[in-house]
């Protein structure tokens, strides 16, 4: 399964599905409003969105969601890495990037940094063990 990191970056070498979940199309375009073409599942790796998205959540993500829109948390390649975090636009057209876990520290991206910066797409649901 493909994961995105909450922490340093997660380096997937295939984006090829090894796992299969089922849900609703009723309930992923109605409720989630999510289409279903247009989704991805991966799982997440890491502890800095503790509490929020812990390392083994799955998460449901909408691609067609890229815009930074509105202050969410988005699954993102940077460099070389595949991340899950909280984006918020900041001033100057940069974008904070923000670890819910306090012991992580801020991260701004500056319009320079864009060149290696792609959104995959909103978290939109998550899934965990109890």
């Amino acid at each position: 399964m493909v994961t995105a990191t909450a922490g340093g970056g997660a380096i997937n070498d295939s984006e090829v599905a090894d796992e299969q979940y089922a849900f609703r199309r009723e309930w992923a375009v109605s409720d989630a409003g999510i289409d279903p073409d247009r989704s991805a599942i991966i799982r997440v790796d890491g502890d800095s969105m503790e509490p929020t998205l812990s390392r083994g959540d799955v998460i449901l993500i909408d691609c067609r969601d890229t815009s930074f829109s509105r202050d969410a948390i988005y699954v993102f390649q940077w460099d070389d890495g595949l991340f899950v975090k909280r984006i918020q636009r900041a001033t100057n057209s940069c974008f904070d990037v923000i670890s819910d876990n306090p012991v992580y520290d801020k991260k701004t991206i500056h319009p320079a940094e864009l060149d290696n910066f792609r959104v995959v797409g909103r978290v939109m649901w998550v899934g965990r063990r109890m």
